[in-house]
């Protein structure tokens, strides 16, 4: 059996695991550190590298072991920390995290990531960005529901306008983006060429499902928590039930699919037919949803 290196991803250092050895190293995390560790995990020869999701940090230590093809993975923390309750480790340091992520990779043995450009991840964090922005607009909005005064209001418009500004800004750096690559710019046709669908939705998919179209439908709801999960036990069978997931994507797709069952015949004629075999309407609404992205894909 191979071996495995799970890492635990701090802003000051790399804890190291390497399993079933179970030899633990720390390393700088700095351009130092990391080229100390790259040379000590090629000499190691790993099946996988795994961690966790810790935003900017383990983006950069992503991009410097696929410079050197040396394949990794990101795990979701919940299932780890499952791991530890089934063993019964309840202490936690960066230490025993590291080695609980190894642990957890060479039981589970994930599939590896799939390597993501610069351009992804920018364009990524510019859709997110979005995101943010037309949150505060809403929030704020409804802050000015609520109060009262006119210097209060005053400062709420001012933002309101600065926030449809940058909103607008950023709209015309994501359009110019996807415009310029070719593969991005096909995507956008495809998926707004379904009733439903629009710029903004098509952006969202883009960015935060690149696995669209390069996948089983199957794979692609489960990435969006889409996929229903069986909940039987014994004589005792419940709803079947969905959730985690890209809760971002789900979020844009639910959105659509309102659209997309008023003005798209096909969808249309598919969840009436739902409602009709009597189906509970949000029953009914993920599977719209998954109908929908099983077409775009």
């Amino acid at each position: 059996m191979g071996s495995y290196i799970g890492i635990d991803v701090s802003k000051a250092r790399l804890d190291v695991c390497v399993w079933p050895a179970n030899e633990l190293r720390t390393f700088d995390n700095s351009p130092s550190g990391v080229a100390t560790f790259i040379r000590f995990a090629r000499k190691v020869s790993p099946e996988l590298i795994v961690f966790e999701h810790t935003g900017r940090l383990s983006r950069d230590l992503i991009e410097h072991l696929a410079d050197y093809e040396i394949p990794t993975a990101l795990v979701d923390p919940r299932k780890v920390r499952a791991l530890a309750t089934v063993i019964g480790r309840e202490a936690k340091t960066d230490a025993l995290d590291a080695q609980l992520i190894a642990r957890f990779a060479s039981l589970i043995r994930p599939a590896s990531s799939r390597s993501t450009t610069a351009a992804e991840y920018e364009l990524r964090d510019l859709v997110t960005r979005r995101m943010q922005l037309v949150g505060e607009r809403r929030r704020e909005a409804i802050r000015r529901t609520q109060l009262q005064g006119d210097f209060c209001l005053q400062g709420i418009e001012r933002h309101l306008r600065w926030l449809e500004a940058e909103i607008a800004l950023t709209d015309g750096e994501i359009d110019n983006r996807i415009s310029d690559h070719d593969e991005w710019r096909r995507l956008r046709e495809i998926v707004t060429s379904m009733p439903g669908f629009g710029n903004t939705a098509a952006h969202t998919l883009i960015a935060h499902l690149p696995e669209l179209g390069h996948h089983n439908s199957k794979r692609i709801s489960g990435l969006l928590g889409l996929a229903p999960r069986d909940r039987e036990s014994g004589k005792i069978s419940r709803y079947k039930k969905t959730g985690y997931g890209r809760v971002q994507v789900r979020a844009v797709l639910f959105m659509c699919s309102v659209v997309a069952t008023q003005h798209n015949p096909v969808i249309r004629r598919f969840h009436k037919r739902l409602i009709e075999a009597g189906k509970p309407r949000l029953v009914a609404r993920v599977a719209v949803m998954r109908k929908m992205l099983t077409i775009l894909n």
